[in-house]
């Protein structure tokens, strides 16, 4: 489908992409001419990204120093979103991991674990810079950015665990997060998820308290400087801290007591209220499958909990491996895949169980979730519009001088 094939960005630097395609060729040079921009360096002179579209569902990627190599669905090419989000995110950890690096990753041992309370941060936050980095290159839209922003404030929200597990403690116990009692909502959230959240906050925080000079960019800009090129690793959310205060010359202890080392719920409305949005709560009815799946590296997806009648009367078992869902390769993220479905609806799933392939129809259930939805307030001032343009723009609204 695709061939060997390179292009130019708009800087002194080379960069390989291991197929030729036009759509991901122009979203890449974009999102790599952002990104450059945005932390205001290169430190590369030939970057690889290393992509692989399988004809099943597969997802994610891994950063290295100069490349990155990415796994996506041949199916998810019909939208570029998907591909743009992992593209942006992995190629952010150029900086974030792999030169602004915490201290609790090193030495390198391969040998053993490496604990650290910083992955809120690490991946994260790399989730916040990298969207920051889509909006400014064009390749998404602020509505989008908010809808995507609700999703996964509703997907916090909706883990009880969010009030005992805070993102550090999730950080540091990713080591259990392919055990599947782990991964109930009820143990455990994900630092993925939380920590694009607080790095959302914390940059309209550092904005708030900075009156505008700074903002997260600033801060990473500044990682970069006194840490990255200094050839230093900064102490995990301590250093993150300091350096944040460093910008907006305020005590930011509570911001990071409370939500990054504590489980107190996100002040949302507080800081999005400064650039004119509004967070609401709306009960919605979905679809339910009545189990619970994951996949353990690869695909494809196996139940871990069986907790719904539908699904135990369809004869579903924990350990089945689930194929296909109405003969088509299962999506990959099946709770999303059901939830856009409709309660009531006859599914067959083709399932192979105890070395048994058989196909079994399931009848969705139904569940009540909250959602949170941000929307643009309309009674947001002249100010407020501003200081969201600027956000949006990654703009620091007076010029800022480095620290």
């Amino acid at each position: 489908m695709f061939t060997p094939g390179m292009f130019i960005p708009p800087h002194p630097a080379r960069l390989w992409l291991m197929f030729s395609g036009r759509p991901t060729t122009i979203a890449s040079k974009k999102i790599t001419a952002a990104e450059t921009a945005w932390m205001d360096d290169r430190p590369f002179d030939t970057y690889v990204f290393i992509y692989h579209f399988p004809h099943a569902p597969a997802g994610g990627g891994m950063e290295h120093a100069y490349s990155t190599a990415i796994d996506l669905s041949a199916n998810e090419l019909k939208d570029l979103r998907n591909f743009q989000s992992v593209s942006a995110h992995e190629f952010f950890h150029l900086w974030n991991v792999k030169r602004i690096r915490p201290q609790s990753l090193e030495p390198i041992d391969y040998s053993r674990e490496n604990y650290t309370r910083a992955l809120w941060f690490s991946e994260g936050v790399t989730t916040t810079a990298a969207d920051l980095a889509l909006l400014k290159a064009g390749l998404m839209k602020p509505e989008d950015y908010f809808k995507k922003l609700s999703a996964a404030i509703t997907t916090l929200q909706s883990r009880p665990a969010h009030l005992t597990q805070s993102a550090e403690e999730s950080s540091l116990d990713t080591w259990l997060d392919k055990y599947p009692t782990y991964r109930s909502p009820e143990r455990s959230i994900n630092y993925y998820n939380k920590g694009e959240l607080l790095g959302v906050l914390l940059d309209l925080k550092i904005r708030e308290d900075s009156h505008g000079r700074y903002s997260i960019r600033d801060l990473f800009q500044k990682l970069n400087r006194d840490y990255a090129k200094q050839r230093k690793f900064f102490n995990d959310s301590d250093d993150v801290r300091a350096v944040s205060e460093s910008l907006t010359g305020s005590d930011l202890r509570n911001f990071f007591d409370h939500y990054v080392a504590g489980t107190q719920e996100l002040p949302y409305n507080d800081l999005f209220a400064t650039v004119g949005l509004n967070l609401s709560q709306e009960n919605r009815t979905i679809a339910d499958p009545g189990f619970r799946a994951a996949r353990n590296f690869t695909p494809p997806p196996v139940i871990e909990e069986v907790y719904g009648d539908q699904a135990r009367s369809a004869g579903l078992r924990v350990g089945d491996e689930i194929l296909a869902v109405d003969g088509q390769q299962p999506a990959r993220s099946l709770e999303q895949q059901f939830a856009n479905s409709t309660p009531g609806r006859r599914v067959r799933l083709t399932v192979q169980s105890r070395g048994v392939r058989k196909d079994i129809e399931l009848t969705l259930g139904e569940q009540s979730l909250t959602a949170y939805v941000l929307r643009e307030s309309q009674q947001a001032t002249a100010e407020q519009l501003a200081h969201r343009k600027a956000w949006l723009d990654s703009e620091d609204q007076i010029p800022s001088r480095p620290q």
